[in-house]
């Protein structure tokens, strides 16, 4: 099989506001939290349990896959774990997939994550770390 020039498509990597490209998705630590019951999102008058988490994002499980349109913004959202609720975050769905137990995932990408959500999300990582290896 011979390949022409014309057949080869490029795509430019997105960049940030200075021109750095943004990371690929799911390149963080996700922590699967879908056995936490008080650990879930809350926006749109709804609650969503949380399949799992990390410093970037989640993915919640939700009833249909297109319950929350896909690339949507979602704004005013809150994420509840446990004891701590971040308030008011942003987000944007990344992408739709079917869980092995039949339901579908939804992911969402924090965006404009204050530095106190940051740092508390970390917190709450390394914690959900310490309690998986401390268990094994």
């Amino acid at each position: 099989m011979q390949l022409k020039d014309e057949s080869l498509e490029f795509e430019s990597e997105p960049q940030d506001e200075v021109g750095f490209p943004h990371p690929p998705g799911r390149n963080q630590f996700r922590y699967q939290v879908n056995n936490y019951a008080d650990f879930f999102v809350d926006f749109q008058s709804r609650c969503y349990p949380l399949v799992d988490l990390s410093e970037g994002g989640v993915s919640i499980s939700i009833a249909a896959r297109r319950a929350i349109s896909l690339d949507g913004f979602i704004s005013h959202c809150n994420l509840v774990l446990g004891d701590i609720v971040l308030t008011g975050l942003e987000g944007r769905v990344v992408h739709y997939s079917l869980g092995h137990t039949g339901s579908w995932h939804c992911g969402i990408e924090w965006l404009n994550l204050k530095p106190t959500d940051s740092e508390w999300l970390a917190f709450i990582l390394i914690n959900l770390r310490k309690e998986l290896f401390d268990h094994e």
